[in-house]
């Protein structure tokens, strides 16, 4: 059933160009042989996802290297890091100043009104709020298509 759920889950938002990485305690001992590890690795493999059951906490979990809960903690902070830089390395990322000249504040503004006036038509059937509505776009459309010239 869950294995059902899953498959469901991620056909639902898998995509080819799509990076998919899925997290959790599954519950499926990867140390034997068994049938639930072979249709979790069947699942996987439908979407061209892979296992990563190499990972080990026994180092946070062991009384003997962690007598007290910080030393524990920070251990834990560590592997987790050391794990998440690894599968998500940092990029720089160039901001692009997109100067859109043609929304004035005017415009912007005017967005504003019509974004409220929409969520007002959604929840009314008022009839002459809907005609105003429309014709508001109408208006804000032309604006816009004007402003636009100018540029």
């Amino acid at each position: 059933m869950f294995l059902n759920r899953l498959d469901n889950s991620i056909k639902s938002i898998y995509r080819a160009n799509l990076n998919l990485i899925l997290c959790g305690d599954i519950n499926i001992d990867y140390l034997t042989k068994n049938d639930r590890k072979r249709q979790l690795d069947s699942v996987l493999q439908t979407y061209n996802l892979t296992a990563n059951h190499n990972l080990t906490w026994d180092c946070v979990f062991s009384l003997n290297n962690n007598p007290d809960v910080d030393t524990s903690f920070s251990s834990f902070l560590y592997n987790y890091l050391r794990i998440f830089y690894n599968h998500f390395p940092q990029r720089k990322c160039i901001k692009r100043h997109n100067h859109i000249l043609w929304i004035t504040p005017g415009i912007k503004i005017s967005c504003k009104h019509k974004r409220f006036l929409y969520l007002c038509t959604r929840s009314s059937n008022d009839i002459s709020l809907k005609k105003y509505y429309k014709q508001y776009c109408k208006i804000l459309a032309s604006v816009i298509k004007e402003a636009k010239k100018y540029i």
